[in-house]
């Protein structure tokens, strides 16, 4: 798209990315040039590409309406110009409305079919004149309406309707609207959370010690690069969301042992793994993909997390690719729909198929399968999804219980800090929600190994049992 070093020309060329390419929102914005911009051009970008994207279902009822025609059957720019003006005069204080109309239609007239202007312009105006939009009736179809009030796909908004009420859904699609804080980790091999809170007020940058783990500070406003904080260079620091940090507190490793991480990359949990041993002992981090690998050697290389060691394999594979001793603790980090994290990721809402589920359950099941022979006896097995859905967490933990012998459950509570005790269901299981915690979703399980004919013998609660 030549000529395009504006926030807005370069926020259209993303969301031609993100949405008709399968990029994510961070690589498109990257891809279209956002490096060209200055501080505030950058950030009008991002929010402008986040905004359509998470608001999209609304956006498009409103251009249809406007329009008087099927969203769809506009050129596929237009109807991004379209959903980006409308939505800075809807969402953006700080844009002008005769601001947002001009811009978009000079879009149009640089990068849309021609006599694309003219269409543009009538239905900002016509948006200007009235800004209702019409949503289907609340009493007649309240999934319906939630759907494209909030923007979320029908299907994900019966079933989690069907889990957790109209009510309670309502709130987390709302939450799931929201641009989530900034949550930084910090890397105890240099620093504690206090050294980086000091670091950031010294800085200017506002924060405060995260809810519920004991490395996590949280940034009170956004808009910040955190590889320009003080502190990034170095290492003491990485960006991690509370509900991901929870995960590599349940594994719990301890300096010295060997630990798999099956489903490593891009490496965060791997690398809170190596931050937790002090750097000492082995973490075996694999994935398939060496692309997303090479992003964990160099995060491990800023962090100085040399006892990280990438491994290019499938999960299924590892048992012939690793042999040797059996690990001390293997974390099963599984490929999942992601259903817990479309907060940080809105593009996800319009990628997933409710299908995805049950194969996702599969694959889970299958890796879990394979890596259980690598556990030694005694050892902790950890399985966690960022998903919402209970067939890629409660589910398959009861799965495990019942399908893998000689694995017995740990309830989380018994593993957790005090302060994360509320995170924990009625099954031992962990649980995060976005509008509950604030944090985005996750589930976890925890299981000790035991030899099968002396694991029936034993009701207790497994490690967390030893007074830790």
């Amino acid at each position: 798209m030549p000529g395009r070093a504006t926030p807005r020309a370069v926020a259209l060329d993303a969301l031609g990315r993100t949405l008709r390419e399968d990029f994510s929102i961070e690589a498109a914005v990257d891809r279209a040039g956002i490096d060209s911009l200055g501080e505030a051009d950058r950030g009008l970008a991002f929010e402008l590409v986040h905004g359509v994207v998470r608001n999209r279902a609304w956006l498009d009822a409103a251009i249809g309406q406007k329009a008087r025609r099927d969203p769809e059957s506009l050129a596929p720019v237009v109807r991004d110009i379209l959903g980006m003006a409308i939505y800075q005069v809807e969402f953006l204080d700080r844009v002008p409305d005769h601001a947002a109309v001009f811009e978009a239609v000079d879009l149009a007239k640089k990068f849309a079919p021609r006599g694309s202007d003219r269409l543009v312009n009538a239905v900002l105006r016509a948006f200007l004149r009235d800004r209702s939009v019409r949503l289907p009736d609340l009493e007649r179809d309240p999934l319906g309406c939630l759907s494209v009030l909030y923007s979320h796909p029908a299907w994900m908004v019966r079933r989690w309707t069907s889990r957790l009420g109209l009510e309670e859904t309502e709130r987390l699609l709302k939450a799931n609207n929201e641009r989530p804080p900034l949550v930084l980790r910090v890397n105890r091999c240099r620093g504690t959370r206090e050294d980086l809170l000091k670091r950031l007020a010294e800085s200017g940058v506002p924060s405060r010690p995260g809810a519920y783990s004991p490395d996590a500070v949280i940034l009170e406003k956004g808009g910040v690069r955190p590889d320009r904080l003080s502190g990034w260079a170095e290492g003491l620091f990485t960006v991690q969301d509370e509900g991901a940090q929870m995960v590599s507190l349940l594994v719990d490793p301890r300096p010295g042992e060997r630990v798999l991480d099956a489903c490593a990359a891009p490496g965060g949990k791997a690398l809170h793994l190596a931050s937790l041993m002090g750097n000492k002992g082995e973490i075996a981090a694999a994935d398939p993909s060496a692309e997303r690998l090479e992003l964990l050697r160099r995060a491990a290389e800023r962090l100085g997390a040399s006892s990280v060691r990438p491994i290019v394999s499938e999960a299924e594979a590892l048992a012939e690719r690793l042999g040797g001793a059996p690990f001390d603790r293997i974390l099963v980090d599984a490929p999942c729909s992601g259903t817990g994290v479309l907060r940080r990721h809105p593009e996800g809402k319009w990628r997933k198929e409710e299908g995805m589920i049950g194969e996702f359950s599969a694959l889970q099941r299958k890796i879990l399968s394979a890596v259980a022979p690598l556990l030694k006896t005694g050892g902790r097995l950890v399985f966690a999804t960022c998903s919402l859905e209970p067939e890629e967490g409660e589910d398959l933990g009861l799965w495990v219980s019942e399908h893998l012998p000689g694995f017995v459950p740990v309830d989380v509570s018994s593993i957790l800090p005090s302060g994360a005790k509320g995170l924990t269901t009625a099954e031992g299981f962990l649980r995060t929600w976005p509008h509950r915690h604030g944090t985005d979703g996750f589930f976890a399980a925890v299981w000790e190994k035991r030899e099968a004919s002396f694991a029936g013998a034993h009701s207790g609660r497994g490690l967390g049992d030893q007074g830790r």
